[in-house]
């Protein structure tokens, strides 16, 4: 009779019984190790008794789930009757198993004796996950050769008893394949092979292979090894078959958790109970404000800065009670800028306190030393003050919940509104014999940064305009302005200089001249001094009333007049310039030929803007008649007069002569072919006798086209003139160029040339 029992993880008893071999054997199980590692075949002693077709029943034992399963020593896990404080709780649950995993055998098959004929055997895998394994043993005459070895399986080297191929050659064959072959020989002849349980069968086969020398017969022994499973209950509805777990509690309570493991060969299970509570853990959030300096205490600790802190506190269930503390600490901060001073440059000052604390919920207020000393909004970090004194800023930060924590500075503001002290005389006397005196001033400050400014409407500031003390040179009103650089401030002061003001003469001089011998000299006082006035001209030896001096020679005078208070002006030099006689300046005498132009030029001792008038006779041949340096154009000799009248009326004349030359050869400028019998012909003339020849006579328009032409003449002869006519037409108004190649009587050759204007 033959007992089972399942396997699971940790120690695993297995054991079998026979009716004459009942034997233990204790393994331990890794359920991810490989098979050939932990499993110790059964000693081939044991298995004799069943040789041939010896038919093995496996016998199933109904078992009482409620008593203790023989093969199931010891089963339990950790953590077990635990108390957790908190959720969601997650634990890790360890198994701990002790079974008996004995393999256990199951049936064996025996070959026919030497095995030369064909034979088919087939093994049940009925556990799916148990494993199987298949005991061969073959005992039979061994067959040799100097190489090798053959056996009941295969055939192996000699000398190292290495397996070189498995099987007998197109003989035994295992399906399916075997889990692993065997490496070396066996000198018993016995080799196992495992599977692993799915249903189906393991098929051996084998054919003869004409191997005669074989005797002996081969047996085949199938065994199976206990296995066992794990089951999980966690008092919560979940369940799991792993053999350790981790497991989650989502809410509090108490949870029976059970681990069972069960033989999956005849269904006898062993359960291990442990108990899980899980207790609530309680958490309680304040919040709190605070001012700076202040300090909020929480169970032993004391807090004065803001942040969040926790404090664990033990319930009554001995769980934590956790209470954690939103602390915030108002620390706002008010700060003033060092501010200027009021002073006459800034009659306002501002007062900066943006340094101060910020940002939502912080409001400013200001207040000052008297009511109206704050200009504009007094809540606004900075502000415009107008008095000097103490100014304080509250800078107020107001939390979320209410709370609210001030800071105060206070900052003075001086001013500087001192103005210079000016002491000046009321009035001063401006001697009349004096050119010019000073004003001076004493001035008083406690800043050395002072600045002068001397003014006047009426009176005369000769020098020291910027300076504690001026120069004068007239009576007058005088203003003087210091100002203060340090502040801005100024003061004013004013003296009166009394007497006469100084006198500013003006005068006419005419001077001799040709029409008037004798000069004049006429006085005015243009400003200053007190009327009645007298008058000199000697420097003051003498005076007159009269402010005309009549008869007066060429010379210079010196002009001084004296007022009614007897204060006379500094001696002025007025010079009557002497008449100089214009004298002009003429050549005698000119030449030219007819047509051609003179340049006459004229020169007078006087500079042109002395002149008053220019006078040329005859004037019909000149191109100006008042004029120095007119063109003479003559058509015969002319003798020119030319008069000069000066500024003073004084008077040159001057004559010259422009004799016109009647030349060899020559001919007009101009001939107006009007046919009125006067000047209608253009011809060559010259003194008789003077020409040999005229071996050509040409003229041309002003495009170059010839329209005259004429050869081998004597000058002076009007066949040969040109009447203005080409082509029988009459030649418009113009100016043409002739030209003549002349042949004189003393043989010279001369190719003349020249303009002439035709006027219709």
């Amino acid at each position: 009779m033959l007992q089972t029992t399942s396997c699971m993880e940790g120690q695993l008893f297995l054991f079998a019984l026979s009716s004459t071999h009942p034997k233990f054997q204790h393994i331990q199980v890794h359920p991810n190790s490989n098979m050939d590692k932990f499993y110790t075949p059964l000693p081939s002693r044991f298995l004799r008794p069943f040789t041939g077709f010896m038919l093995l029943f496996l016998l199933g034992v109904t078992f009482d789930l409620g008593a203790q399963c023989n093969n199931i020593n010891q089963v339990s896990f950790t953590p077990a009757d635990t108390t957790h404080c908190g959720y969601p709780l997650t634990l890790d649950f360890q198994s701990t198993s002790s079974v008996d995993s004995t393999p256990v055998f199951l049936i064996a098959k025996t070959s026919p004796p030497n095995f030369k004929s064909n034979f088919s055997f087939s093994f049940p895998t009925t556990n799916t996950g148990c494993y199987y394994y298949l005991e061969i043993e073959g005992i039979f005459t061994l067959w040799s050769n100097t190489d090798d070895y053959y056996d009941a399986f295969g055939k192996f080297d000699i000398t190292t008893n290495q397996l070189i191929s498995a099987g007998l050659p197109n003989a035994l064959a295992i399906t399916p394949p075997l889990f692993k072959l065997p490496s070396t020989f066996s000198t018993g002849h016995v080799y196992r092979y495992y599977y692993q349980g799915n249903g189906s069968n393991i098929t051996v086969n084998f054919n003869d292979n004409l191997l005669n020398d074989n005797s002996g017969s081969m047996t085949f022994s199938w065994y199976v090894v206990p296995c066992f499973s794990t089951s999980w209950e966690f008092g919560d509805g979940g369940t799991s078959t792993e053999t350790n777990v981790s497991h989650t509690y989502t809410s509090p309570g108490t949870y029976p958790v059970t681990l069972t493991v069960t033989n999956e060969l005849d269904g006898c299970s062993e359960a291990f109970n442990g108990l899980v509570n899980v207790y609530p853990v309680e958490a309680t959030n304040l919040a709190a404000t605070l001012c700076a300096g202040e300090s909020y205490t929480l169970g032993s600790n004391i807090y004065t800065e803001s942040g969040i802190y926790s404090e664990v506190f033990t319930t009554y269930l001995g769980c934590d009670s956790t209470v954690t503390l939103d602390l915030l600490v108002l620390d706002p901060a008010a700060s003033i800028l060092p501010p200027s001073t009021i002073d006459c440059n800034n009659a306002t000052i501002t007062l900066d306190g943006s340094n101060s604390s910020g940002g939502p919920g912080v409001t400013y207020q200001w207040t000052g030393p008297a009511p109206g000393c704050i200009l504009g909004n007094s809540t606004q970090p900075t502000i415009t003050v107008g008095c000097a004194g103490t100014y304080s800023l509250q800078v107020t930060k107001t939390a979320a919940d209410g709370t609210q924590c001030s800071a105060t500075a206070q900052v003075s503001v001086l001013e500087n509104l001192e103005t210079p002290l000016i002491e000046l005389d009321e009035t001063v006397d401006f001697p009349c014999d004096a050119s010019e005196i000073e004003l001076t001033a004493i001035v008083t400050s406690s800043s050395p940064n002072l600045t002068y400014n001397w003014q006047s409407a009426t009176g005369m500031i000769l020098s020291g305009a910027n300076t504690p003390t001026v120069t004068i040179g007239s009576a007058g009103v005088y203003q003087l302005e210091v100002f203060n650089i340090d502040n801005g401030c100024s003061a004013t002061g004013e003296v009166t200089v009394t007497g006469a003001p100084a006198m500013h003469l003006s005068w006419e001089a005419i001077a001799p001249d040709c029409l008037n011998p004798t000069g004049t000299i006429t006085i005015s006082v243009a400003s200053g001094g007190e009327p009645p006035f007298l008058y000199s001209i000697d420097g003051g030896n003498q005076f007159q009333q009269e402010s005309t001096f009549h008869e007066l020679d060429a010379g210079a005078y010196a002009i001084v007049v004296q007022d009614a208070t007897g204060c006379e002006t500094e001696p002025e030099l007025v010079l009557l310039e002497a008449v100089i006689p214009i004298m002009v300046e003429i050549d005698a005498e000119a030449s030219i030929y007819p047509g051609e132009s003179y340049q006459l030029e004229a020169s007078v001792n006087l500079p042109t803007d002395q002149l008053d008038s220019i006078q040329w006779t005859p004037s019909e041949s000149l191109s100006c008649s008042d004029c120095l340096d007119p063109i003479a154009s003559p058509v015969s000799t002319t003798e020119y007069l030319v008069e000069v009248w000066d500024v003073h009326g004084c008077y040159a004349s001057a004559t010259v002569l422009v004799v016109v030359e009647i030349s060899s050869v020559y001919a007009p400028n101009t001939f107006t072919p009007d046919g009125d019998g006067i000047n209608d012909h253009f011809m060559l003339l010259s003194r008789p006798g003077s020409v040999a020849n005229v071996r050509s006579f040409r003229i041309f328009n002003r495009w170059g086209q010839e329209v005259f032409y004429h050869s081998n003449f004597l000058p002076n002869d009007p066949v040969y003139a040109w009447n203005g006519i080409f082509k029988g037409e009459k030649m418009a108004s113009d100016v043409y160029a002739w030209f003549a190649e002349v042949e004189f009587a003393d043989g010279k050759l001369e190719l003349l040339k020249g303009e002439v204007t035709l006027l219709r």
